[in-house]
């Protein structure tokens, strides 16, 4: 690849951000309505064509997102910052997946599943519905956790009185699997009911019994912590700059470890995280979620800054994301936020190399892509403390008798070795 370096590459990129993603937004967009930048990021260029592989590209460029090509737009757009190429890409109106679409769902991945896996759905209390992401394991202790978006697992994003309700009621946020709106949808009549109770906040007795027979019945475990996301006007999450988001995602603490397992659906168990550099440009990557089950893509941007609305009038910044795009089907879709993306590499021992968190994407094609949006995988393990990849072997404790054996041959060996010392000035 020839051109300039990645670290020209980013700075002209954050120069950009600054600009359109900053304080100065509302010059280009005064309104979501308006056709205007909602990411920057960086990605390959080759007479022409965007987001190929680094060997087949001839250089690293900024691309600036668009909602779509808008001539007012493009006009102020530069060709070049500092030196690097600028291209305008559309890429739509990024939304956070967990609107969901009762015609694209998977019968099997709204059902309940014991014991739970990657790519079904699940959900907090007063949350509809995402995807259950996989297992990972505590940076520290090694302890199982479940993986899925903080909008999925946590009511942070928006309004969840009735969550926030159950968390002092139980004194911890509990999650289901599926999530309150599958169990509605697809769920057995007196299911339902119990679902309807959770919706109504004057419950008397008879309905918080039936939220607790639903609890109980498919409850998995507990929102045990979660990245907060921030407003535009708020401090922003550690590393990521005033009132931007580096990751959306949260963990839930099964209520034991035999309910878990370390798979995803259609896929088998997620290897270890790899960075998202510049190598996995226009790699294909693999994903299993609630709506649309296993789908393919390609990673077609890194280090992307931009806009993801979770409603019509609320929308958070995230800094240093993935874009992936699909053509013939979309890579996600509504209901796959909490979905973990893998490149399609494998390391030795067979497991795929974990590469992202998806969370957000675009509700329909753009200039015929599908667009999706992922945080990055090392991101998410450094905020969340957690590690990805196979679970780790079982350590063997030793006992008394092990060590009495172990320092015994120790002592042999020892005394072996004087001997021979010992034998060898002898005869000299």
């Amino acid at each position: 690849m020839v051109g300039v370096g990645l670290k020209d590459v980013l700075k002209a990129k954050e120069h950009l951000s600054a600009k359109f993603l900053g304080q100065e937004v509302h010059v280009l967009e005064v309104s979501r309505d308006v056709e205007g930048v909602v990411a920057v990021g960086v990605t390959t260029y080759s007479s022409g064509e965007v987001g190929l592989p680094p060997e087949y590209s001839d250089e690293l460029v900024v691309f600036v997102g668009v909602v779509k090509e808008d001539v007012k737009v493009l006009k102020r757009l530069p060709a070049s910052v500092g030196g690097v190429k600028v291209v305008a890409i559309p890429v739509g109106r990024p939304v956070v997946l967990s609107v969901l679409d009762k015609s694209e769902s998977l019968l099997t991945r709204v059902s309940k599943v014991r014991p739970v896996l990657g790519g079904v759905s699940v959900g907090a209390v007063g949350v509809t519905a995402g995807t259950l992401g996989c297992v990972v394991y505590d940076a520290s202790t090694g302890e199982p956790l479940i993986l899925t978006n903080t909008h999925v697992g946590f009511p942070d994003w928006g309004e969840c009185k009735i969550g926030l309700e159950l968390e002092k009621k139980y004194g911890k946020l509990p999650v289901l699997q599926p999530g309150l709106y599958d169990i509605f949808m697809f769920g057995p009549v007196e299911d339902r009911i119990g679902v309807m109770c959770y919706e109504n906040e004057k419950c008397g007795a008879v309905c918080e019994t039936l939220q607790d027979y639903v609890l109980n019945k498919y409850l998995i475990g507990y929102a045990c912590r979660h990245v907060r996301v921030y407003s535009p006007n708020e401090s922003g999450q550690p590393g990521a700059g005033k009132g931007r988001n580096l990751v959306d995602a949260a963990l839930v603490r099964p209520v034991s470890p035999d309910i878990v397992k370390p798979d995803i659906l259609g896929i088998g168990v997620p290897g270890p995280a790899v960075p998202a550099d510049a190598h996995v440009i226009g790699r294909p990557v693999i994903k299993s979620g609630r709506t649309t089950g296993v789908t393919c893509g390609v990673v077609s941007a890194i280090h992307v800054d931009v806009k993801v609305w979770e409603s019509d009038t609320n929308y958070a910044i995230f800094v240093d994301q993935i874009l992936i795009k699909s053509d013939t089907a979309p890579f996600a879709r509504g209901g796959d936020s909490g979905s973990v993306v893998l490149l399609k590499e494998r390391w030795p021992d067979g497991t795929y190399k974990t590469l992202g968190l998806l969370f957000a994407g675009s509700a329909s094609k753009v200039d015929g892509k599908w667009i999706a949006m992922a945080n990055t995988a090392t991101n998410v393990e450094k905020l969340l403390n957690i590690r990805f990849g196979p679970p780790a072997k079982a350590l063997k404790v030793p006992t008394e008798t092990s060590i009495k054996s172990a320092l015994r041959g120790v002592a042999v060996t020892v005394a072996g070795a004087l001997a021979t010392v010992w034998v060898t000035k002898t005869m000299k």
